[in-house]
């Protein structure tokens, strides 16, 4: 997908546009975190990064400054690193929540950061769709 560190920043340059400055936006700067430790040469000369989602959620006490290692902090932003992959995967809605739509927030900023030749707008689409139909059923619960 190109420069996983460029990547990485423009992930980090779109999360300022799903959320204010805060948690969410140092989360997705570290989103791809074990790629670090899990990049390897393919033969075609790509490269592929066998569970980094996992191995980057094993990782991130090394990234944060140590008044959030063991906090609350570093638990979620653990949950959503080693998470951040399963939105692309969904074939149908998981549980409406907030985790999950913060999740797909995530992913569309993961996208939208991607070097892929293939447009990600159908993926993108599907991931807005859940937001919006998790802040429709909200509002209605509130009716």
């Amino acid at each position: 997908e190109g420069s996983a560190f460029v990547h990485s920043l423009l992930v980090f340059k779109n999360s300022f546009e799903l959320w204010t400055p805060g948690f969410m936006n140092i989360t997705a700067l570290l989103h791809d975190i074990g790629k670090i430790y899990a990049g390897r040469p393919k033969e075609n000369g790509d490269w592929e990064y066998p569970n980094h989602a996992k191995i980057g959620a094993d990782n991130l006490h090394k990234f944060i400054p140590e008044c959030y290692r063991g906090t609350a902090y570093e638990g979620n932003m653990n949950w959503f690193i080693a998470n951040h992959i399963k939105p692309l995967f969904w074939t149908k809605y998981p549980e409406f929540c907030i985790e999950n739509v913060e999740l797909a927030k995530l992913a569309i900023c993961d996208l939208k950061g991607s070097y892929s030749a293939k447009p990600q707008t159908d993926k993108i689409s599907f991931l807005q769709s859940f937001i919006n139909e998790y802040y429709e059923r909200q509002r209605d619960t509130l009716d």
